[in-house]
């Protein structure tokens, strides 16, 4: 929706702060995605997909749904949200992003010591 995307813009910097970029992947004709860029000039990539074929791929993939995915530069789906109210949406997002953020650095930390003491 137009809320969620405005939502989401008004957010990016905080995304981008954790190291993730924000992608849009929209049901709606790519003539529709260009007047919302037009408009709004969003700093965000904004995809179309019309034909629901990417969003059926990740419902089939994630069986819990969502409307938001988080997908690693490797294509590894991490986590799905589902549909709630834009703002909470996104700040919930964010929250899980930091969370993951943590688990890796401390992932890390304990891979880092561990070969430390052989």
């Amino acid at each position: 929706s137009e809320r969620l995307l405005n939502v989401l813009a008004e957010n990016t910097g905080s995304f981008l702060a954790l190291d993730y970029s924000p992608l849009a992947v929209i049901g709606e004709p790519v003539a529709n995605l260009a007047v919302y860029r037009e408009r709004y000039d969003p700093p965000f990539l904004l995809v179309s997909d019309e034909g629901m074929k990417l969003h059926q791929l990740l419902h089939e993939y994630h069986s819990q749904g969502g409307v938001v995915w988080f997908v690693t530069p490797a294509g590894e789906l991490v986590d799905a949200l589902p549909t709630m109210n834009p703002t909470e949406l996104i700040h919930l997002g964010l929250d899980r992003i930091r969370k993951l953020r943590k688990r890796q650095k401390e992932s890390a930390s304990n891979t880092q010591n561990s070969s430390n003491k052989n």
